[in-house]
């Protein structure tokens, strides 16, 4: 700075900004400036109150010089506005930075981290749910580590109106066409399909699994929700899989099975347990039951075999109903309350975050007083464990509650049914929108996870494509200075190389010389044109092979023969041209040594810090933490 370098003045004004100083630093840099006369400069206001940690201050000085016309000002500015995530201060920059002061013409530029600056949103945008789309797409697009604090940012933000945080219902048109847009870009065919899925469970009713181990009851629970005989009871064959009763104006029923000619059977109800019996039960996947019910429009049903059942598979069809359910109603045994498997499994829908309701079966076989204690150790179990039930814990008589739908009003009077009804028509279908909402962030949250997987995967690959690059940039540009430094000894070494094509160059020409005037020879457009077509097809390829061969690296190719092609023509053309003779090369060659410099800095030319595929993966990140 203090030899007037062009650039020190700038260069240190940043450093100062940006590096950490301490006051003795910072005083000597005063002094200089100040000997400078640059005192009053706003990129020196600027950077001193940012050292000192005034940032409002410093941002607030390169806005009002950037706005009194001085341009020095808006690349400091962009700095900070970046660094502050200012998209007041940032416009201010942008403006200064798109326009020459000399032509008032858009500048072109190759600054990644002002093409990065423009794809940042303003705050308006980010309110405006319809341009959610259009603002991922642009920060995906964003690669450098400066903008990408701030991209992320409003990443989450621009996400905030198709999934509000506060768990309002989500704009799922929009989350599943984006959804399904990644799916598609990744040819993640299994996660396409659960997107289109997802997209029609939309429209049903809210979907409770009844859960508990093996005689929990809860068939019978089901049929005493249905106020009729619709769940398979007390035969192991029927209620060893999954049955989903739904609403259909015209009863039947359907089994699925595992394995096959036969993938699935449609029967009438009144003839599912005469088809089950003579099923094969180890292979039925699953029994959907659809009833005229009306109550069935309000919420659909998944009876799940026991967790406790023989069969693995059974187990497994169990665990599923998780992943369908929006919420689920345990069934504990009165008489056995609590075991540990039944914790773990608890557990499990725990970390699903799905919802459950414990409810404690059988209560009609004990006394109230063992009831009641029952339903203390119930509570003091699920507090211990740090298990939640989506509403106080009720006990009940599923076998009495049906009774009584059934007619008899002294077994419903002993059922406890009243408060399990009220708890389902207020907490399960009274929310079935809330439970609705939170069942569709689960499962679109699985998909995200499936689609990060395979976006990572992309990203991971993209990583070890831009490194190797980065890896070769590095190596052309410093074989490029390299080549710079010994140009003339290298093109005295080209130029010999040529020596047997420029021979058969100088044979064309002397066939259409020989006997003419050789100024008039000289002087003649079709002798030239001539002379200038052999020398591209005598000297061109030779040059280009050698080039190749001077560019080339031990393991790091600088350019092929093909590559250097228009490159070479350009040169021989001009060398040609300009009357350069066969028996004189080296002009020729230390031209082509000067281009071929030019072409490996190019070559070498600023590798992007991050690719494409690290946009995805932070914009499925972010979509998986706001279904979360």
């Amino acid at each position: 700075m203090v030899l007037e370098v062009p650039g020190a003045t700038e260069a240190l004004a940043s450093a100062l900004a940006w590096l950490p100083t301490d006051e003795v630093l910072r005083a000597k840099i005063r002094t200089v400036v100040d000997g400078r006369g640059e005192q009053d400069l706003a990129r020196w206001k600027a950077a001193f109150a940012r050292a000192e940690g005034r940032r409002d201050e410093a941002r607030a000085a390169l806005v009002a010089a950037v706005r009194a016309g001085d341009g020095s000002a808006a690349r400091p500015l962009l700095d900070s506005a970046l660094e502050d995530q200012d998209h007041a201060a940032l416009a201010v920059a942008l403006a200064a930075l798109r326009v020459a002061p000399a032509t008032g013409h858009t500048r072109p530029t190759d600054d990644a981290v002002l093409r990065d600056a423009r794809l940042l949103p303003s705050p308006a945008r980010l309110k405006d749910p319809g341009e959610a789309a259009a603002i991922l797409d642009e920060l995906a697009l964003v690669e450098t580590t400066r903008a990408r604090a701030w991209a992320d940012g409003a990443r989450s933000s621009a996400l905030t109106g198709w999934i509000p945080p506060s768990g309002a219902p989500g704009d799922w048109t929009s989350i599943l066409t984006r959804l399904d847009r990644h799916a598609r870009a990744l040819h993640a065919l299994e996660s396409t399909a659960k997107v289109a899925e997802l997209a029609v469970e939309r429209s049903r009713p809210v979907r409770v699994a009844i859960v508990g181990e093996f005689n929990a009851g809860k068939s019978t629970f089901i049929n005493a929700v249905m106020g009729a005989d619709v769940a398979p009871t007390g035969v192991l064959p029927t209620t060893a899989t999954l049955h989903h009763l739904r609403y259909a104006p015209d009863p039947f029923a359907r089994i699925q099975f595992y394995d096959g000619d036969v993938k699935e059977r449609i029967v009438p109800s009144s003839e599912l347990r005469a088809a089950l019996a003579a099923s094969d039960t180890s292979n039925v996947k699953r029994v959907e039951i659809l009833m005229p019910i009306a109550s069935l429009t309000r919420v659909e049903i998944l009876d799940t075999p026991g967790f406790n059942a023989p069969d693995q598979r059974h187990t497994d069809a169990a665990r599923s109903a998780f992943e369908e359910a929006d919420a689920a109603i345990w069934l504990l045994d009165a008489g056995q309350p609590l075991k540990q498997s039944e914790r773990r499994i608890l557990e499990e829908a725990k970390t699903a975050k799905l919802p459950v309701q414990i409810l404690v079966n059988k209560a009609d076989r004990l006394k109230p007083e063992d009831l009641e204690k029952v339903m203390s150790t119930v509570v003091a179990s699920l507090d211990e464990t740090g298990l939640r039930s989506w509403s106080a814990p009720l006990p009940l008589s599923a076998r009495l509650a049906l009774q009584g739908k059934l007619g008899d009003a002294d077994a419903f009077a002993k059922s406890g049914w009243e408060h399990v009804q009220r708890l389902l028509d207020e907490e399960i279908i009274g929310r079935s929108d809330e439970l609705k909402e939170r069942g569709l962030r689960r499962r679109g949250g699985r998909i995200v996870s499936e689609l990060l997987e395979r976006a990572r995967e992309r990203a991971a690959e993209e990583r070890a494509a831009i490194e190797a690059a980065r890896t070769r940039a590095q190596d052309l540009a410093l074989r490029s200075a390299k080549l710079e430094r010994e140009a003339d000894d290298a093109a005295q070494i080209v130029a010999g190389a040529l020596g047997p094509a420029a021979a058969d160059w100088k044979r064309d020409l002397d066939v259409v010389v020989t006997g003419r005037d050789a100024a008039q020879a000289e002087a003649d457009p079709v002798l030239t044109r001539y002379r200038i077509d052999r020398a591209i097809t005598r000297l061109a390829p030779a040059l280009a092979r050698v080039l190749a061969t001077v560019a080339g690296g031990a393991d790091t190719p600088g350019a092929t023969e093909e590559e250097l092609g228009p490159m070479v023509r350009a040169v021989v053309r001009t060398f040609a041209a300009s009357g350069g003779r066969s028996d004189a090369l080296v002009p020729l060659t230390r031209s082509a040594i000067a281009s071929l410099v030019e072409h490996l800095l190019s070559l070498a030319a600023a590798v992007p810090e991050r690719g494409r595929a690290e946009g995805r993966v932070a914009e499925l990140e972010a979509i998986g933490a706001a279904l979360a």
